[in-house]
């Protein structure tokens, strides 16, 4: 990924690691498993579809209790708590719903290198790419308005637009 400029980090993070790790066995999965290997690309998609479904059923749910102002400190202590369990416990769910959808993207993107359609590599190159020009400002590591974050973003869509449709005419 030669276009990509480096993370101001030195050395491969946990991140990174996990990532390869589990990109990686959805590569074996391809190969160990019968239900990925019989699965086609687009049941890959609707699988991945679906479980996008239930983050978003989740992540709806997700409403964090307002902590209201309480007459004593103990009652404000034992309310503060509950609200942390309650948190805590949705947020497990969406984690896990959020691993799901990582976990099935992961095993489209493996299936349709298996097939042959692109590397996986060239995908990442081509949203780093693509983000690169619409958000140029996390490159340049600066705050921006909402407004011109927008204005950026659409600029740059255009125009990527516009060089897709070209490509595609040729």
């Amino acid at each position: 990924m030669s276009d990509v400029k480096p993370s101001p980090r030195k050395k491969k993070s946990t991140e990174q690691e996990l990532f390869s790790t589990l990109l990686e066995l959805q590569r074996r999965n391809l190969v160990l498993s019968q239900w990925a290997i019989e699965n086609t690309l687009e049941q890959r998609a609707v699988q991945m579809q679906q479980e996008v479904e239930e983050l978003l059923i989740e992540i709806r749910k997700y409403n964090p209790v307002q902590n209201h102002t309480q007459n004593t400190k103990e009652s404000t202590n034992k309310n503060e708590i509950k609200d942390s369990t309650i948190k805590s416990k949705k947020a497990l769910r969406i984690t896990d719903e959020v691993g799901d959808v990582l976990w099935d993207c992961l095993g489209t993107l493996s299936r349709a290198e298996h097939e042959g359609l692109f590397k996986i590599e060239d995908v990442l190159q081509h949203i780093y790419k693509k983000f690169a020009e619409r958000k140029p400002f996390l490159i340049e590591n600066r705050k921006v308005s909402r407004e011109e974050e927008s204005r950026v973003w659409h600029e740059a869509k255009a125009k990527q637009k516009k060089e897709q449709e070209e490509l595609e005419e040729n």
